[in-house]
């Protein structure tokens, strides 16, 4: 694999300029612009910052960023403290889980870029996607698509410097519900899964109900970059992407669906549809507790051991609390090479294929099985 790419394609006063880092399609941006913007210079500050960023996850150092920075701006001081915080925790998960990346792509595709005079910031949206190799998972490459980061910058002598980089990745999201402080205990003090709590855990058997694993998990390897027609992407789409592929790929049918009723676990549009299709609590709820229902995946708690492909991983940041915050689909019980089934993942929000499920532990796991409907 080759080290990092950069692609992007920028329409600028009716004119298009194309400038070109790599060999992904680049994606056409448009600029909201009053006055003259460097946009090279832009172009190779953004690809500058995200190279450190990659080189450090590859070393497991915490990148100074304060190079790219505009020091004499709170908003940026502000910016880098909490960022710097922010990639430490990261740091200390990479190092407990063996994350570290081997080798990487990575691409930034700008969308759009909106100069505002009044203040003379720049605004760009940015795509960032990447293959990667994780230490784990040496054979393994791992897709992470469409993570969208609001980059704002402003003039700082000659240069463009960075003031805030705004994006919403998992760990951010487990913050933002939580604390620094709290993750970091969470990853000081490991959690286990409360096995004397789920007297279902056993061999259980499998393959009844007519669930189609393989189609399952083709579906989520097709879509998971994308959304599938018919379907609404919302902010926060893990268990509706996992519900998708669980039901069109997997053939487990949808419970009866009624206007005004909440229940049971179906979808219709994005305005009618069940609490368990989307919302993570609600759907471990259905799956776990909700056998008496004619239709709808059926499943129990188990051990990651006993995972198969077409299987729900859901994680709960907020341990004790049994939320269940985030849901993924297994794709492939990958083979280590010491006796070890370790489960790649799919997903939406972030969009990830082929990736390693402990990216996602920053406290208890939950793994389960499907066992029909």
């Amino acid at each position: 694999m080759k080290t990092s790419k950069f692609r992007l394609c920028i329409l600028y006063i009716g004119l298009a300029v194309l400038l070109l880092f790599g060999s992904i399609s680049p994606a056409t941006a448009t600029i909201n612009a009053t006055h003259d913007v460097n946009l090279e210079e832009i172009q190779n500050l953004l690809y500058q910052y995200f190279q450190l960023r990659y080189e450090a996850r590859k070393k497991n150092v915490i990148p100074d960023l304060s190079q790219f920075v505009a020091v004499n701006s709170e908003r940026a001081n502000k910016f880098l403290s909490t960022e710097t915080n922010k990639l430490r925790l990261e740091a200390l998960h990479v190092d407990k889980n063996d994350l570290e990346y081997l080798d990487y792509k990575f691409t930034i595709d700008i969308q759009s870029v909106d100069v505002k005079s009044q203040d003379r910031t720049v605004t760009v949206i940015v795509l960032e996607n990447h293959e990667v190799v994780f230490k784990k998972t040496p054979h393994i490459v791992s897709k992470m698509n469409n993570l969208i980061h609001q980059i704002v910058l402003s003039p700082d002598g000659q240069f463009w410097k960075i003031i805030d980089d705004i994006y919403d990745d998992y760990l951010w999201r487990a913050i933002r519900q939580t604390s620094i402080e709290f993750i970091e205990s969470q990853l000081n003090t490991p959690q286990s899964i409360p096995f004397a709590s789920y007297p279902a855990i056993q061999q259980n058997k499998v393959g009844s109900g007519g669930y189609n694993r393989s189609n399952a998990v083709q579906f989520a390897r097709t879509w998971y970059n994308s959304t599938y027609p018919g379907f609404y992407r919302f902010s926060a789409d893990c268990t509706n992407f996992v519900s998708q592929a669980i039901n069109i790929g997997g053939s487990i049918p949808q419970t009866a669906t009624a206007p005004g009723v909440n229940v049971g676990w179906y979808y219709v549009n994005s305005s009618q549809y069940a609490n368990a299709w989307t919302f993570t609590p609600a759907f471990y709820d259905f799956v776990v507790n909700g056998h008496w229902w004619v239709n709808g995946p059926e499943g129990v708690v188990t051990v990651i051991q006993q995972l198969l492909p077409g299987d729900v991983i859901l994680y709960d940041i907020r341990t004790g609390s049994e939320t269940y915050d985030h849901a993924v689909i297994v794709v492939e019980m990958t083979d280590l090479g010491n006796q070890e089934l370790f489960p790649l993942v799919a997903g939406h929000s972030p969009d990830v294929n082929n990736y390693p499920f402990t990216a996602f532990n920053y406290s208890r796991t939950y793994p389960i099985q499907i066992i029909g409907y």
